[in-house]
């Protein structure tokens, strides 16, 4: 559903034959996911220009500061540098349903009154017919507690046609501090990816109540976690984790008929394969009530999942009753942050008179989940 927010490899392969993980035959999704699988979905093609926010040292937007470092940079090499990288994270994980372009708009000039925001609306103001997204990058990185960053979909959802980004307001706009020298292997691409999932209108997952994200299992939370958490080091990986199943059903690259629906007073047991996979039952899921619902999949530890000690089971609580920042939650369950340690065979967890146990783990996970009375 569409949000509104301030927000600072190779895909892991299913196991197993598709005779092996034949979906299940699904029932009415819970609710909350029927009115995500309702919204539009995510555009096969993306155009998204590239702006530069040439940001002044007597700057009186408060995010700055007074930060004295300018960054060098031109849309022209923004541009070059993350079209492919950013192109191939997404054509990875939604399964080429979805691949953005990056071509170079212009850089503003800005006034010393000038905030982020009034730069990222002259550029839409400015930008070309064909874009259907604009990214703007600042040259001033951001004093510490700013956010790194946002994104928005705008209007996009309410548009029918062509859908430029000047009409939209479709926006997204970063600081600089993924793009100095310190970087030597290029910019750093997870906030970028991060907050393209906003303009998509995806929501935040895994945030405390401070804000902060604690969640290392999915690009909208903290993007930074495979690099955090790199075996390889510190240096590691440049872009996000993987996205959550719930996140794929909602832009169309999660099929409704991957999807388990698990309904009262029986339960069922349920085969799982890899959320991130292509074949079989990727997503099961059960109502809480009209507005949340918890859902199951089976990560592994490949892919852009490869900060990940292991496989296992990750278990989210789902729910669109609105709040301050989001218009949908999706938290983890089951462990403490960043959530790593996920649902092992012979594992049980109980959410809200429900039990998910997870009985075997191998190419697939096998679980049986029930209401604890019945």
């Amino acid at each position: 559903m569409p949000v509104l927010i301030a927000a600072g490899g190779v895909t892991g392969c299913a196991a197993g034959s598709d005779a092996d993980t034949a979906p299940v035959a699904h029932v009415a999704l819970p609710a909350v996911l029927e009115r995500l699988v309702a919204d539009r979905r995510a555009p096969p093609d993306d155009v998204i220009e590239v702006w530069v926010c040439d940001v002044p040292t007597d700057t009186t937007d408060p995010r700055y500061g007074e930060l004295p470092i300018r960054v060098a940079l031109t849309p022209e090499w923004i541009a070059a540098q993350i079209s492919v990288p950013v192109g191939d994270y997404f054509s990875s994980i939604s399964h080429a349903s979805y691949r953005p372009s990056f071509v170079a708009g212009a850089t503003i000039a800005m006034a010393a009154t000038d905030t982020a925001e009034t730069c990222v609306e002259r550029a839409l103001d400015a930008s070309s017919p064909a874009a259907t997204t604009v990214l703007a990058v600042a040259t001033a990185e951001h004093t510490t507690g700013e956010v790194g960053g946002w994104g928005r979909p705008g209007s996009w959802f309410e548009c029918t046609s062509v859908c430029p980004a000047a009409v939209t307001r479709r926006a997204a706009y970063v600081g600089a501090s993924d793009f100095g020298a310190d970087h030597q292997a290029g910019p750093l691409l997870d906030l970028i990816e991060h907050e393209i999932g906003h303009t998509l209108g995806l929501p935040h997952s895994g945030i405390a109540p401070d804000g902060s994200y604690i969640s290392a299992l999915d690009l909208m939370s903290n993007s930074a976690a495979p690099r955090e958490l790199a075996r390889s080091g510190a240096s590691g990986p440049r872009d996000a984790p993987d996205t959550l199943a719930v996140n794929r059903l909602d832009l169309g690259w999660l099929p409704i008929d991957a999807v388990q629906v698990i309904t009262p007073p029986t339960g069922a047991v349920v085969e799982l394969s890899t959320s991130t996979g292509t074949t079989g039952t990727r997503l099961a899921t059960f109502e809480l009530d009209a507005h949340r619902a918890i859902t199951i999949e089976l990560l592994t530890a490949e892919g852009w999942n490869q900060h990940l000690p292991r496989a296992g089971v990750a278990v989210h609580l789902v729910d669109d009753r609105g709040g301050v920042r989001e218009l949908r939650m999706q938290q983890p369950l089951g462990s403490e942050s960043p959530h790593t340690s996920l649902l092992q065979p012979g594992d049980e967890l109980t959410v809200e008179g429900w039990r998910i146990e997870v009985l075997a783990m191998g190419a697939t996970a096998h679980l049986a989940v029930a209401p604890t009375e019945g």
